[in-house]
């Protein structure tokens, strides 16, 4: 069944992107739904078309304006919201973000967090994930992986799939290993710990050597495992400019480069008898 609406389109069995401040991913059930971000809710309009008539939930890879545009209709549609936990203030209680008089001692202020741009009204999370979660929903399972650099708290929603995992990675990347903006990464006045997180949330993300890559803008990744290498270089690259002769901190890979993810979310596989814990609060 395909929808009159050109801007939805069917990506995979099941799968669907509706595209307009950002890009929406339906994955469909029966006749209902699971959204990833919302855009400015256009996409409600659109999912008739493909027999859905109910959306149970709405998961927000990151907190940006672009991915909650429309703050009504996303209350009036009667889905549960789910976002990462590092950005639940963010989306429940915007107003402490913008601030007519910030000052140095708020934690994210117009002094050097642009990349903060909460929504115009206050969103209720009913589900706040973790870094590292799980979240089942009709049949399908999601692993959650921590990917901040484009905002604080973002994202990456891992789909299990039968070929591989499916990732929903926000504005990690955009297609042809593009950085989204640049702004968006610059937190600390020109240091470079935004690119820094960037850079490890993209050498996350591919040791998990997901099949497909979605973002929030631009087309799908198809060859994600070849762009994120070629992303992560292009990201020292920038970074050696960017710092103006201050010394580079890139020592992610350093840290295990031999483990491999297992059939159980966050243990991780060294040799066939030897395993290891990852993620928040593990070596």
């Amino acid at each position: 069944m395909l929808s009159a609406d050109p801007r939805l389109q069917q990506l995979e069995e099941n799968l669907f992107c509706f595209t307009d401040t950002c890009n929406v991913y339906v994955l469909r059930r029966g006749d209902a739904a699971l959204l990833i971000d919302f855009g400015d809710g256009g996409v409600l309009d659109a999912l008739p078309d493909i027999g859905v008539s109910r959306v149970e939930w709405v998961l927000f890879t990151h907190h940006h304006r672009e991915q909650c545009q429309n703050t009504k209709r996303l209350m009036e549609s009667g889905a549960q919201v789910a976002a990462p936990a590092d950005e639940r203030d963010f989306f429940e209680n915007p107003l402490r973000y913008r601030k007519s008089k910030p000052g140095l001692e708020d934690a994210f202020t117009c002094y050097g967090a642009s990349y903060l741009r909460p929504p115009r009204e206050a969103i209720q999370v009913d589900h706040a994930f973790a870094k590292y979660d799980e979240f089942l929903w009709r049949g399908y399972e999601f692993w959650t992986i921590s990917t901040p650099g484009n905002s604080p708290g973002s994202m990456t929603y891992l789909l299990r799939g039968a070929e591989g995992w499916l990732a929903f990675s926000g504005d990690l990347m955009l297609n042809d290993a593009l950085l989204h903006t640049w702004f968006d990464s610059e937190w600390d006045y020109g240091y470079g710990a935004g690119l820094y997180a960037l850079y490890s949330s993209a050498f996350t993300v591919e040791r998990f050597v997901p099949r497909r890559l979605f973002p929030s803008h631009g087309p799908v990744v198809e060859n994600p495992l070849q762009q994120l290498s070629l992303y992560r270089e292009k990201l020292k690259s920038l970074t050696t400019l960017y710092l103006r002769g201050w010394d580079m901190n890139y020592h992610v890979e350093d840290a295990d480069i031999v483990s491999q993810p297992s059939a159980v979310p966050h243990l991780w596989q060294i040799t066939p008898h030897l395993y290891k814990f990852t993620g928040a609060g593990f070596g």
